[in-house]
């Protein structure tokens, strides 16, 4: 497969017109795969900071933890160690991570005591990836009892948490269920001219995006729904970045009304005024304010002109 279609991962490479069906379903795997690895330390020197998972599955970019971002760019794992020497770099780690991430970093072996690094498994660390280890993941995606049930005991407000069921299970009423189930509308986005999905409309339309870069969420928090929704549920799981996931899920709820609301003709509302008017409904939520608080973008909350 490699030698006929080349190496390239991206979405674009494997959905060209004449690829076989074989390729196409390696491809549209190939980001679950890789969400399940991690690197192992050897030197430090193959593995970015940020961009690469080695602490966790996760890549630290994609953490809600504050990390001094121009400090910490393009540096490698080998760079985090005291000049000089085979150990880490205690005020370092402190300096750009804080004490909790530093604390982690530390309880890893550290770099230069062996070999080369290697991209292993996530729960085996394995390098040698076995058939058994792809086939749980990728069935855990098709089993029709997906456990979902993690969001009704999040605590969540029950209007985001209904939203982040229908996402969950694919349930949005796009422009693309809308027009298979013969409403007579077209199927294509009306920002973007191409079939409007629930990953389209929330987290692939250039408005959307637009929408979650002005929020300040790192891209691989919206890179897709499966995505998403694995972040969610890890975010939920940890108290004290709880607040994380609530504005978060308020940020794609906001996109999806305002999305609603500019295919019925109302107001056109900007990306940036979605995501401001997403982080404060999440304040309220926070402090449990009244259901009253939980309110769409058609609110009579206004920006400025020259906000907006």
């Amino acid at each position: 497969m490699a030698a006929r279609y080349g190496r390239e991962v991206s979405e674009a490479a494997w959905r060209r017109r004449r690829v076989s069906f074989m390729w196409r379903e390696i491809g549209r795997y190939l980001p679950l795969v890789s969400a399940n690895t991690r690197w192992l330390i050897g030197d430090g020197r193959s593995i970015d900071v940020t961009a690469d998972p080695w602490v966790d599955t996760i890549p630290l970019r994609c953490w809600p933890t504050m990390i001094d971002v121009e400090a910490v760019e393009g540096l490698r794992v080998f760079d985090l160690l005291a000049p000089g020497d085979s150990a880490w770099d205690d005020d370092r780690l402190r300096q750009l991570f804080g004490g909790h991430l530093a604390e982690r970093i530390r309880s890893l072996p550290v770099p230069g005591c062996g070999g080369a690094d290697v991209r292993v498994w996530g729960t085996s660390c394995r390098s040698s990836v076995r058939l058994g280890d792809l086939a749980r993941v990728i069935q855990q995606e098709h089993e029709s009892g997906q456990d979902y049930t993690w969001i009704w005991r999040s605590g969540l407000h029950p209007r985001a948490a209904l939203f982040l069921w229908k996402v969950a299970w694919d349930r949005l009423p796009t422009r693309a269920v809308l027009s298979r189930h013969g409403w007579g509308i077209p199927a294509e986005c009306g920002t973007c001219s191409v079939e409007e999905s629930v990953d389209h409309v929330l987290f692939q339309c250039t408005w959307a995006r637009s929408a979650w870069l002005w929020a300040g969420f790192p891209q691989g928090v919206w890179c897709g729904r499966l995505q998403f929704l694995r972040m969610m549920q890890q975010w939920l799981a940890r108290p004290q970045i709880c607040q994380e996931d609530i504005r978060a899920t308020c940020t794609a709820h906001q996109i999806w009304l305002a999305r609603n609301a500019c295919t019925l003709g109302e107001r056109r509302v900007s990306p940036r005024f979605v995501s401001y008017w997403s982080a404060q409904l999440a304040i309220g939520l926070i402090l449990e304010r009244p259901a009253s608080y939980w309110e769409p973008v058609e609110s009579p909350m206004r920006l400025s002109s020259e906000e907006a």
